[in-house]
């Protein structure tokens, strides 16, 4: 029987070769590490693995056994990582959005109570001042009237012949 060969994820090749992800699509573009395509999943062999960390960088890219050559730019190229990030983003923003949108309006509501409260504060100032000058008024107002009634009593004013402008 023949030897099977064991083929690693490139998060699994990731981790085997303790580099990124960038770093680890970096040498596969530069064919220092061959794929092989399965589907649209990419597999690292453990001998190309076994090669790369013992220093034999293995150069041959070899179509008739499935590994990838030219077409390798096909598969990274960058509509392929945009709807990747793209994807991602949407997953994203569908999973937290609604916690943000939440979040977001709590710290609105906040502050619209704030502002409530110093209006309020405000108006019950401004209430207390206006009563104030309405009973100063009053006073000013009764006392003037006073005076006004007594010189007319006293006939100082004779309001037939005379105008108001001289008091």
């Amino acid at each position: 029987m023949g030897e099977e060969k064991k083929f690693y994820t490139i998060q699994e090749t990731i981790e085997i070769l303790g580099i990124s992800e960038k770093e680890l699509l970096r040498l596969i573009k530069e064919k220092k590490i061959p794929v092989l395509e399965v589907g649209r999943a990419l597999r690292i062999n453990e001998e190309s693995i076994d090669n790369f960390l013992n220093g034999q960088q293995d150069h041959k890219s070899n179509s008739n056994n499935g590994f990838l050559g030219d077409d390798l730019e096909e598969v990274f190229s960058e509509d392929h990582r945009e709807e990747a990030a793209d994807k991602e983003y949407q997953i994203l923003e569908n999973v937290h959005e609604p916690d943000i949108k939440i979040k977001q309006l709590q710290e609105e509501c906040e502050l619209l109570i704030e502002k409530k409260q110093e209006l309020e504060e405000d108006i019950n100032y401004l209430q207390i001042e206006y009563d104030e000058f309405r009973t100063k008024m009053k006073k000013l107002v009764v006392e003037e009237l006073k005076v006004f009634l007594k010189k007319i009593d006293n006939g100082k004013i004779d309001l037939e012949e005379r105008s108001f402008k001289e008091l």
